[in-house]
């Protein structure tokens, strides 16, 4: 009898990346609850009624604490958590936060699986402007780019967290994402008859679906198409 296995799985990446898309994908097909860091950060805008840009900011601490604390929950009763956002060891007002999240939920033993969203940095600004544009987001969320984050787009030196195993997954074509071959990477790892039947991956390397140049090169294993 398979059984699933506790374990999280952060869909992380720049904005403008495909996480939103594959992370609701993967909730669905694999019928696993999905937290999204922008819905929480949503959710307070609304009941507080700040809108501005410093609210924004404002919301950026405690929408993760509300993340990883509803992840910590469910997984504590054995059910496997998605979790949606940017999410990164290096940021200043963020770092100490989410370091302390991870190392909690590493020290019970909880699995981690890293999802990295990557793609083109011109795409990225492209299709942040097309998702401005269109005036469906939330207000919380700036209907302007800032040249601090155009520069962040373009350069799109975001890397993955490095905290486990981590499938890297370039969206560049949105046509060519293969969301059935990334389905399966997780049904192995959360269903498996025996811990013998599990693939020979080594924890802590990095899978790619297409080959994406970082500064410093993580241990890869190729994933077939």
């Amino acid at each position: 009898m398979l059984e699933k296995k506790a374990k999280l799985i952060i869909v992380n990446g720049l904005p403008a990346s495909g996480k939103t898309t594959l992370a609701s994908f993967l909730s669905q097909e694999l019928n696993i609850p999905v937290f999204h860091k922008d819905t929480f950060k949503e959710v307070l805008s609304d009941s507080t009624g700040v809108v501005s840009m410093r609210g924004s900011q404002r919301f950026n601490k405690p929408s993760y604490a509300l993340l990883f604390h509803s992840a910590e929950r469910l997984i504590r009763h054995g059910i496997p958590v998605i979790l949606e956002g940017n999410f990164s060891l290096k940021s200043a007002s963020r770092t100490e936060n989410i370091a302390l999240y991870i190392e909690k939920l590493r020290e019970q033993g909880v699995g981690i699986i890293e999802i990295f969203c990557t793609a083109r940095g011109d795409l990225l600004v492209e299709r942040f402007k097309a998702r401005h544009e269109d005036g469906i987001r939330h207000p919380i969320h700036p209907n302007y780019m800032p040249k601090s984050l155009v520069r962040i787009l373009e350069k799109n030196r975001f890397k993955p967290l490095g905290i486990g195993e981590t499938l890297v997954v370039d969206t560049s074509d949105k046509t060519l994402v293969p969301y059935e071959d990334i389905k399966r990477f997780i049904q192995e790892r959360l269903y498996a008859k025996s811990e013998s039947s599990l693939p020979e991956t080594p924890e802590d390397a990095a899978v790619l679906l297409e080959p994406t140049p970082v500064e410093e090169p993580l241990s890869t294993t190729y994933m077939p198409h």
